[in-house]
């Protein structure tokens, strides 16, 4: 839901009509971005203009132009109604001016098929809703993407818009948004980029040449027999290596025992030494004192 419509000041109607008189009705857009109306039309957009206009043109506050534009309106439409109920009683058949003229206002709808918008020269169905969203996003061309506001200006100054327009329109784009059509980027709307702009995007990577993939292959092959037989190297020292620590441990084992051997030897032969001299000593003594 939008905001509440507020009410249309002089100054706004006063601009309205002089840009409607400076850039001809229906050129809702040109008005509003006319510097000379812009100012008072700031809080309008084209639609505001477009109902607005076409109340004063009812109501017959268009000044001069409107009574100019109302007069042959009635006329045409009382003509138009006149030819229907002769043609209807088979007393009157319209020429074809004025059989076109009929087919050119009305509107064309179809319930089953895709909606159509008639263009404002020829008043024919020339494309689907979705085409025409494309073609404004495509013509508008701005960087950042172009909310929904801009896509209907630009649809509503090329065709002629149906009532329910703003609602069919927003419908649609999500319908875009939801297939990857479209791309919402914030509030606006950008084309989905296409496989083939994708495709030019990317660098192609030349295929490597077979030379270098086979010389590369026997490099690769010769580094992995170098790391197999260093590999084999390292195993055979690792087992020497253990090999000649066991036997130094041996060694030492054996060296050690010796030497507690010889230390239990050489105390044995103290102890004898000291019995020994203790012998003499006591002998002596016993000499002495046998001589006393």
């Amino acid at each position: 839901m939008g905001a509440p419509k507020q009410k249309w000041t002089a100054e706004e109607e006063s601009a309205l009509k002089a840009g409607v008189k400076k850039h001809g009705v229906g050129k809702w857009r040109n008005i509003l971005k006319d510097p000379e109306f812009s100012t008072d039309l700031q809080f309008r957009s084209n639609i505001d203009l477009k109902d607005k206009w076409r109340n004063m043109s009812v109501t017959g506050n268009v000044g001069c132009m409107s009574t100019e534009r109302a007069k042959p309106a009635t006329k045409k439409r009382r003509r138009l109604s006149r030819s229907k109920e002769l043609d209807e009683e088979g007393e009157y058949s319209p020429p074809m001016a004025i059989k076109a003229k009929v087919e050119e206002v009305t509107p064309i709808t179809s319930s089953s098929g895709p909606l159509q918008i008639e263009s404002k020269e020829t008043k024919k169905p020339i494309k689907r809703f979705d085409n025409l969203i494309l073609e404004a996003l495509t013509q508008l061309q701005e960087h950042e993407g172009s909310n929904q506001t801009s896509i209907a200006m630009y649809i509503e100054e090329k065709y002629q818009a149906p009532p329910d327009f703003q609602r069919l329109l927003s419908a649609k784009i999500k319908s875009l948004v939801d297939s990857g059509k479209l791309i919402k980027v914030n509030r606006n709307y950008k084309l989905a980029p296409t496989r083939t702009s994708l495709q030019e995007r990317t660098p192609r990577t030349p295929p490597p040449r077979t030379e270098n993939y086979d010389v590369k292959k026997q490099m690769i092959m010769r580094a992995e027999g170098d790391l197999a037989a260093t590999i084999q190297e390292a195993a055979d020292f690792a087992a020497r290596a253990v090999a000649e620590a066991e036997m130094a441990d041996a060694e030492a084992i054996e060296a050690k025992t010796e030497a507690d051997k010889i230390e239990v030897e050489a105390q044995a032969a103290q102890a004898i030494v000291e019995s020994v001299i203790l012998h003499l000593k006591n002998r002596n003594s016993a000499t002495l004192m046998i001589q006393a």
